[in-house]
């Protein structure tokens, strides 16, 4: 059990064959999520049942999972950051209440941990738990030893009671260095910052998000932003840098719209959310939209072909019923 705040990755990303990242709490910050596209927008997250918050962060008695927060730390659920629950033993990833058998050799949960595992310099308990304060060396000897303090190991989850968890692996708990707006810790030959941040110019910077710094590497902006001049921000629209490209597109959605030398260039019509692409002088037709479930209704591009949703115009005009007075049914 670790009762610690987790810091869950180094330089950016887990660390390779770790368990996801447990929730760290927000301490009451306020939450914010970034929008995949179109910038950043803030909406709820980190109390339970909510979206995680950036960070894979949760608040305090939730941990985030598969990118949403669940309860953690009483009996029969699942254990918070840094292997800790309310009271009890966290073994094999698992609240036990005191009282309860801890498995074969690991004896009863008593209120300080299980009594045959996880005390200093014991073998530590199924799943690799230790008692407050202490981290299994699952790479070395099996045992239990200190963890979270300055230079220490980092508690499971990289947690530290000090400092942040930087390097890889296990990592390492630093006060001087790794920490937003501190220096990179130079570790096992490459610098290393925690949770979040990556090394920009030897300082660990928040980036990724619409407004922030690129970050290193071919993944330099989250979600559906692109970078430029050195920073992440909205992309595809005409003036805007080109999105990443993906098969069968240019990274500038729409039929009239083209990436030129790194920027969107023409019109945005025809998709959703967009005007319908107007006909060229002295063509025939109607103005029209581009992709499967997709029609021009008064002049904008909307979904097309469910219940309730305009006939489509071109492809089946509806699924799932039929099409009348224009407007798909669904029966």
């Amino acid at each position: 059990m670790h009762p610690q705040t987790a810091s869950d990755d180094s330089d950016g990303g887990p660390s390779p064959g770790s368990k996801p990242p447990i929730a760290t709490p927000t301490a009451g910050k306020p939450a914010t999520t970034p929008a995949s596209a179109g910038g950043a927008a803030s909406m709820p997250c980190g109390a339970a049942t909510q979206a995680c918050c950036s960070g894979n962060r949760c608040d305090a008695g939730a941990r985030c999972q598969q990118g949403k927060c669940f309860p953690c730390g009483h009996p029969g659920e699942a254990c918070c950051a840094g292997d800790s629950c309310n009271s009890g033993c966290c073994v094999n990833d698992l609240c036990l209440a005191v009282g309860a058998s801890c498995g074969a050799n690991g004896g009863t949960c008593m209120s300080e941990g299980c009594s045959g595992c996880g005390a200093a310099a014991q073998s530590c308990c199924p799943g690799g738990g230790c008692h407050n304060g202490l981290a299994c060396n699952a790479g070395g000897t099996g045992t239990c030893m200190a963890c979270g303090k300055a230079d220490e190991p980092c508690c499971p989850e990289r947690g530290c009671t000090a400092g942040v968890c930087v390097g890889s692996a296990d990592g390492v708990c630093r006060t001087s260095c790794g920490a937003e707006h501190q220096t990179c810790c130079a570790l096992q030959g490459g610098t290393f910052c925690s949770a979040g941040l990556s090394c920009i110019d030897k300082m660990c910077s928040m980036c990724g998000d619409s407004g922030q710094a690129c970050c290193p590497g071919a993944n330099a902006c989250r979600g559906n932003l692109a970078c430029a001049d050195g920073k992440c921000g909205t992309c595809g629209k005409p003036g805007e840098p080109c999105c990443a490209s993906s098969q069968g597109d240019d990274g500038c959605p729409g039929p009239q719209n083209r990436c030129m030398m790194g920027k969107c260039a023409g019109d945005p019509c025809g998709i959703v959310g967009q005007a319908c692409c107007p006909v060229p002088d002295g063509g025939m037709g109607n103005p029209s939209c581009s992709g499967n479930g997709v029609a021009c209704v008064s002049g904008q591009c909307k979904q097309c072909g469910r219940a309730g949703q305009a006939c489509c115009t071109s492809g089946p005009a509806c699924t799932g019923g039929p099409c009348r007075d224009g407007m798909c049914s669904g029966n």
